[in-house]
């Protein structure tokens, strides 16, 4: 049983719900013993009416705030239109929304996207093509390519993804698993060198590794395994889908821009400098989560300002990788 110091989270209602959908979930999340109900803006609102701060925010899924009244509006419009459109024909809406998509990337002219699903189709399709590239272009022998992946990653949960995992816990009772993966000391660019061969076609590595603790490597990391990349003829594949913007978009620490090859984004690029939208300013959930947090840190004796620059109405930007 979950309690706080000033309330037990748990309660009749909640306990109902919770067996009804025990009775017909599949087990594979161990979740705290609270059912939501509503929500707005940065705060969450359960069955019985208790508030909550949401610092989950769904891994960063919607780091916008809850029923965020241009997301409603789009969507809501988008809706009444066209609700879903196959890749058998064309969409209005799909090249305005890939020209914002692909500028706010800054990976260079000529660059494309491609919209997947999720997260773990984004790595999938990522090791597809850079599998295809090695065959295709670098000329490696056929089913022997291999990717070279950090120790302690986190990239989704397909069989194959788990498969180039160095956890346990991710692993157990999956396999076999597909092979073709070399894993390596994340940050530690002997280690990465060491691992690359001549049938090496990409590096696939989180540029702050979330999963495992927020991990940000040494200053110079990424730009050295850019080199070596270069040097060995490797595709560099960067997977932001939990830490987009962390490279190259926060202009208060010193940029480390990194050329690669393909970049997996995804939920986190909503809280970047470079918004989609063009919008170069947080947004007002932003702000007013951050106001919330800061004013509970405070209660805490800690200063958050060691890590944000803090404005008039709010945060104004962040100061310090690993924010994520």
């Amino acid at each position: 049983m979950l309690r706080s110091s000033r309330y037990d989270l748990s309660s009749p209602a909640a306990a109902c719900h919770i067996a009804r959908e025990h009775a017909v979930t599949a087990a594979n999340y161990h979740p705290l013993p609270v059912v939501l109900a509503a929500g707005a803006g940065e705060w969450l609102t359960d069955i019985d009416g208790r508030r909550y701060l949401d610092l989950m925010s769904a891994y960063s899924a919607v780091s916008h705030g809850h029923a965020h009244p241009r997301l409603v509006r789009a969507l809501t419009d988008q809706a009444s239109r066209l609700a879903t459109c196959s890749r058998a024909f064309h969409a209005q809406s799909l090249a305005p929304f890939l020209e914002k998509l692909v500028g706010s990337a800054n990976l260079g002219n000529g660059s494309k996207a491609l919209p997947a699903n999720g997260g773990a189709e984004s790595v999938e399709t990522a090791i597809k093509a850079a599998r295809r590239w090695g065959y295709r272009v670098k000329g490696i022998t056929a089913g022997r390519a291999e990717i070279v992946v950090a120790r302690h990653n986190f990239h989704g949960r397909t069989t194959t993804i788990v498969g180039f995992s160095t956890d346990d816990d991710y692993r157990a009772d999956f396999g076999p698993f597909t092979p073709g993966f070399r894993p390596f000391d994340f940050g530690d660019i002997d280690s990465l060198a060491a691992a690359i061969t001549d049938r090496t076609c990409a590096v696939l590595i989180e540029p702050i590794q979330g999963e495992a603790g927020i991990i940000v490597p040494p200053a110079g990391f990424l730009a050295a395994a850019r080199r070596l990349c270069d040097e060995r003829n490797v595709l560099l594949i960067l997977d932001e889908i939990q830490n987009r913007g962390t490279v190259d978009h926060a202009p208060v620490y010193p940029r480390e821009v990194v050329r690669r090859a393909l970049e997996l984004s995804a939920k986190s690029m909503i809280i970047v400098h470079n918004h989609p939208s063009g919008d170069p300013t947080p947004s007002r959930p932003d702000i007013q989560m951050t106001r919330q947090i800061i004013e509970a840190a405070r209660a805490l004796g800690i200063d958050v300002h060691d890590h944000l620059i803090v404005g008039r109405d709010g945060v104004a930007s962040f100061k310090q990788l690993g924010l994520m």
